[in-house]
């Protein structure tokens, strides 16, 4: 709909998995289970702006903003929800005996950067959705604080405006994956710590300027160090660094 944006998983071209969506418009924001295009799962929903965020299991509640003719959807509430103050931010949510930050939750930093999503002892452990001050987003799978296994990273438009979909290993590109560029341009295939390594497809979109003719060039083959030596093509490697501490 106008002015909603999703960023997570689909299935069956519905919004289905852990993902964010947020309406500009009304200021509705939900992080977490989604379901043939509806919150199912435990999750974090702001419904209108200044509203207080609820943490809990929903089945069902609609994506935009509730009113008198909806049915009211069913919730379990999160057992033993805490708020912690820490001296670079705050933590709400699911904890083990009431002291260390454990299960689903949302953690916030000083600096703007926030995370919602499951942890253990206090950090981002399985799957959830990170927001960078800068504001890329990851949403995805979790390893004691790192990016880990598979999951989707959007930069920001400082950075590039690139996109990465595959697999991560403690926070780099590693594993099968596809980065493409803001320009249309993009690589699918194998990836080692950070760099194109293994068999890949390069595909070059070169976009006319003052009239001139578009231009496109492919390229598959086996990749080293972000280097395809038989078709004597190499990608800059600063596009294919990722930090995200």
């Amino acid at each position: 709909s106008c002015g909603t944006i999703y960023r997570g998983h689909f299935k069956n071209d519905q919004y289905d998995g852990f993902g964010d969506l947020y309406n500009k418009e009304t200021g509705y924001h939900y992080t977490g289970w989604m379901t043939a295009g509806k919150p199912c799962g435990i999750g974090r929903l702001v419904r209108r702006e200044k509203e207080e965020p609820i943490l809990a299991h929903f089945h069902g509640a609609p994506c935009g903003p509730i009113t008198a003719h909806q049915k009211r959807w069913t919730t379990n509430f999160l057992r033993f929800p805490s708020t912690f103050e820490y001296s670079d931010g705050s933590y709400t949510g699911e904890t083990d005996n009431g002291n260390v930050a454990n299960g689903f939750g949302h953690r916030e930093w000083d600096d703007g950067s926030s995370y919602t999503g499951y942890g253990r002892d206090q950090k981002c452990h399985g799957f959830g959705c990170f927001r960078f001050a800068d504001g890329s987003m990851y949403v995805g799978e979790f390893l004691d604080g790192d990016c880990h296994g598979k999951g989707r990273l959007w930069f920001a438009q400082q950075h590039g405006g690139h996109y990465y979909c595959g697999q991560f290993d403690r926070g780099k590109f590693h594993g099968h994956g596809r980065l493409e560029w803001s320009d249309g341009s993009y690589y699918d295939g194998e990836w080692h710590h950070g760099n194109c390594r293994g068999q890949g497809k390069y595909y070059s979109y070169h976009h006319p300027s003052q009239g001139g003719s578009s231009s496109s060039r492919c390229v598959s083959g086996y990749f080293d160090n972000n280097q395809c030596e038989e078709h004597n093509l190499l990608l800059d490697p600063i596009c294919l660094m990722v930090r995200l501490a």
